[in-house]
């Protein structure tokens, strides 16, 4: 049976998007598939607008789409938290000369982000 952008294939799984903060960068993913994207913070705010460019590419292939999670570890601060969710929510895009609010992804579930592999593969062995 051939598959057509008209007719997505129906045995193929949705995509689970996630997106985890860490204290340094960004990760977007699908829970399935793995990493997609990863953004390096660095406190000039340029890491949001990353994130915005890359789920709206995101968004440009799965346009009914709506649901992601978000993942943070534990010392990320709540200005942090509402700053990502903003970004991931609607995307400031330029139309007509004017600057409007896209919709992205407006349905937000929140979580703990799992540990780093990161982190773990920079720990010593006793």
């Amino acid at each position: 049976r051939a598959v057509t952008a008209e007719q997505p294939d129906q045995d193929e799984p949705p995509m689970e998007l996630e997106v985890t903060v860490r204290r340094n960068l960004v990760e977007v993913g699908d829970r399935k598939l793995g990493l997609l994207k990863t953004i390096a913070v660095n406190g000039d705010g340029k890491d949001m607008e990353a994130l915005s460019d890359v789920l709206q590419q995101i968004k440009a292939r799965l346009p009914d789409k709506s649901d992601i999670t978000l993942l943070l570890e534990s010392d990320i601060p709540y200005e942090r938290l509402v700053e990502v969710m903003d970004t991931i929510r609607v995307a400031q895009v330029e139309q007509d000369g004017k600057r409007i609010q896209a919709e992205l992804f407006p349905v937000i579930s929140i979580g703990d982000a799992p540990v780093s592999n990161l982190q773990t593969a920079q720990r010593t062995q006793p």
